[in-house]
């Protein structure tokens, strides 16, 4: 029976793919006359019609195209115009930085339209191909595949193909000629812009480092120089406002819409923050908040303007934005921060430098140019130096606050004298970033203050507090830091310079290795992220499973895993750093000897810590007992176990040392401790009476354990004593000092009772 089975797999094995063979050379669908008939009723389809309409929709975006062609050709003349009217010495508001920032956007918004064409045009020219090839494949079948009425489909589709093609081919020159021409006009931006850059370099490197003038040499032709700055005024603020009647719709839209949501958002976190009792009872109205709360709300509205405006308008609008929003933070900071009777003399004391930087903004508004604002500079700055310091000496100030004031009076003095020497932008800058770094300090400073008042109760609250604590602050410090030196850097439009400092390599004589200021924000952030994943992971672990598992081994299992994690960040640090593993291998391979000699300690303290966690034989929160010294494991970590005496004392020994040393772990097991009392009495003592007291003493102390049951035992005979031996077990051996006194006590007391002599 076998054997006939196997004859007819075989013979199925056999002819089945005879059977797929013949399939494959006589598929009825796939077979010329099906295919002509296809192509035939597919081309049929394209109408003469359907023609003229792909033609049009193409023309009409050829047309567009040119529109934006023609447009972006004239605006492009006139930023090239208007970058070379302004003069050097105005290098602030409208001037040569806002130009070349029009100009960057012009030329991002050209090659976005520019590309759109052009992938256009190369769907239609993978058409075109198309359609030639079935055109050539047609004119070179055999005859003899087709019958009479398929040849007559053949020639007529062959025809259309044709048409089709010539069509296509003509809308393909059309646009052509429009990209050709719009290459040119790409050339001519990136003219204009590698002409502005230079001219922005050279005149930032001109007049913020290279003074031409200083307030004596600057007083003769002061007068001439306040004219023509007047004279423009007018005309630099007009540019900075729009004229559209639809922006200003806009604008108040936005504004009543903001404003009533923000109220309502205010209230509603307000609420919060009064239910966890994070805002102080003399802050305890709202009333207290809304003026900075509106400051707040007007500061989003303006810069909700940048979807509206260009970069000039917005540049106004932005100016105004800082004013409200550091205004707004100021009082949100001092009202956080300080007591009532603190408040309005901080508020005093800060007054001047806010005005100064309100002034510094119009000034930046009204594009002053270099020799007025050496004038104006140096004058204003030392009244508020004065205001400043007469406030420190007259108030009762925190010591933040004195600290800030002492910094303002210097920095408003250095300014002044930087601006009379003729370094006038430079000293507008440094106040201008020095009041947003004392906001953003007193923000910072107040938000942690807010965070440390939170106590979290519940689980979730916990891990929002460790998100604040961990990631949020820490990152907090970071943007403000690194958006007032961006600030900084796009006021005088050099941020392309700073990013390319930013991404430039730190190491360049090093070939295997790349590293960037952006990578190490980049890797710090991960380690703050995954700092904080760890620490919540583990208190979730910890709430959930540490009734049900082993102390120790919950321990063990979390220090292992954090080791883990750790390595992989390393690995992922690594990759960040574009670090090939060749040149890995090849630097450990030139490292072993060192390692081998040098690192040799803490490579034998990590193995043994791996070892110790692993084995289970010391985890955190064992008791163990060493050298006659008894402490409680706290911590197994790279390089040592640390060790909490009984004494109080911390003992930090090498993990090599606790794998080779002799020692009891007395709590791997449990908590139960043996433990032997002595007691010796004289000879003529009456021993049943001895067993049963120090039996009734044994089961009257509450940590002494009943199973196994407490034992006498007679252990000798010496001279003229009895000695005798009460083996007791303990419940929890961080108790049994304390029972063990107790017990002895007691013995003392209930020997004495009954007239039982102690030896």
């Amino acid at each position: 029976m076998n054997f006939y089975f196997l004859l007819v797999l075989f013979l199925l094995l056999n002819i089945l793919p005879l059977h797929a063979d013949d399939s494959v050379l006589t598929d009825d669908h796939e077979n010329w006359s099906t295919m002509i008939d296809e192509l035939h009723h597919s081309l049929a389809g394209r109408t003469t019609l359907d023609l003229v309409k792909y033609r049009e929709s193409i023309e009409n975006r050829v047309t567009a195209f040119s529109q934006i062609c023609e447009d972006t050709e004239k605006r492009n003349s006139e930023l090239d115009f208007l970058l070379w009217l302004q003069p050097d010495d105005a290098i602030l508001g409208i001037s040569i930085s806002v130009y070349n920032r029009q100009i960057a956007d012009l030329n991002n918004f050209f090659d976005a339209k520019l590309n759109s064409i052009a992938s256009s045009r190369k769907s239609l020219e993978s058409e075109i191909n198309r359609f030639s090839k079935l055109r050539l494949m047609l004119e070179h079948v055999k005859l003899k595949y087709f019958t009479t009425n398929q040849l007559a489909d053949k020639e007529a589709s062959h025809k259309k193909l044709q048409q089709i093609i010539a069509e296509l081919e003509q809308i393909a020159a059309l646009m052509d000629l429009k990209l050709k021409a719009a290459e040119e006009i790409q050339k001519n931006i990136a003219a204009v812009m590698a002409s502005g850059k230079k001219r922005n370099n050279e005149v930032f490197e001109k007049m913020l480092f290279n003074p031409q003038s200083d307030i004596v040499n600057c007083l003769a032709s002061l007068r001439l120089s306040f004219y023509f700055w007047f004279r423009d005024i007018p005309n630099n603020i007009w540019i900075q406002i729009p004229e559209a009647k639809e922006f200003w719709l806009k604008f108040t839209g936005l504004a009543v819409l903001v404003g009533s949501l923000f109220m309502l958002l205010g209230r509603l976190l307000y609420t919060k923050l009064q239910k966890f009792k994070i805002i102080s009872e003399y802050n305890s109205k709202f009333i207290v908040f809304t003026p900075g709360w509106i400051c707040l709300g007007a500061a989003l509205t303006m810069f909700g303007t940048y979807f509206w405006t260009t970069v000039i308008e917005y540049s106004f609008f932005c100016r105004l934005a800082m004013i409200f929003i550091s205004i707004a933070f100021l009082l949100f900071n001092l009202r956080i921060r300080l007591k009532p009777e603190f408040y309005r003399n901080s508020f005093k004391l800060y007054l001047p430098l806010l005005l100064l930087y309100i002034f510094g903004s119009i000034l930046w508004t009204l594009v002053v140019t270099y020799r007025p604002l050496i004038f104006i500079w140096t004058v204003v700055n030392i009244p508020v130096a004065a205001a400043t310091g007469y406030y420190m000496l007259k108030y009762k100030l925190p010591v933040l606050d004195r600290l800030l004031g002492l910094i303002t009076v210097l920095l408003t003095l250095g300014s002044a004298v930087l601006a009379a020497y003729g370094y006038a932008f430079i000293a507008i800058t440094a106040i201008m970033v020095w009041f947003l770094a004392a906001v953003g300090i007193q923000t910072g400073i107040s938000l942690t203050s807010l965070a440390s008042r939170f106590n979290p109760k519940t689980t979730s609250q916990k891990i929002a507090a460790s998100f604040v604590f961990i990631i949020l602050i820490p990152m907090k410090w970071i943007l403000i830091i690194g958006g007032l030196i961006y600030w900084t850097a796009t006021q005088f439009n050099v941020q392309n310079l700073l990013e390319k400092f930013l991404e430039s390599n730190l190491c360049p004589g090093v070939q295997f290795i790349q590293i960037s200021i952006w990578d190490i924000i980049g890797s710090l952030a991960a380690a703050l992220i995954l700092f904080f994943i760890i620490s919540t992971v583990k208190n979730v672990i910890r709430l959930f499973y540490s009734e049900n598992a082993d102390s120790g081994l919950l321990a063990s299992f979390l220090t292992l895993g954090t080791y883990l994690v750790w390595i992989g960040y390393t690995v992922f640090v690594l990759m960040l750093l574009r670090v090939p593993p060749n040149s890995v291998l090849v630097v450990l391979g030139g490292m072993s000897m060192g390692l081998g000699f040098g690192l040799r300690d803490i490579i034998e303290n990590f193995i043994c810590g791996i070892v110790l966690l692993a084995g289970k034989s010391v985890r955190p929160g064992d008791t163990i007992e060493f050298d006659g010294t008894w402490g409680i494991v706290q911590k197994v970590s790279i390089r040592s176990t640390v060790i909490k005496t009984f004494d109080d004392a911390i003992i930090n020994l090498p993990n090599s040392v606790v794998v080779s040393k002799n020692f009891r772990n007395w709590t791997l097991t449990g908590n139960i401790i043996r433990r032997d009392i002595k007691v010796d009495v004289l000879k003529d003592s009456d021993i049943a009476k001895v067993k049963s007291l120090l039996m009734e003493i044994a089961a009257n102390d509450s940590n002494v354990l009943m199973h196994p049951p407490p034992r006498v035992l007679f252990m000798d005979m010496v001279g003229g004593k009895l000695n005798f031996s009460l083996r007791l077990w303990f419940k929890d051996l961080r108790k049994n000092t304390d029972s063990e006194s107790r017990i002895r006590e007691e013995i003392e007391r209930r020997f004495k009772e009954n007239n039982v002599l102690i030896a």
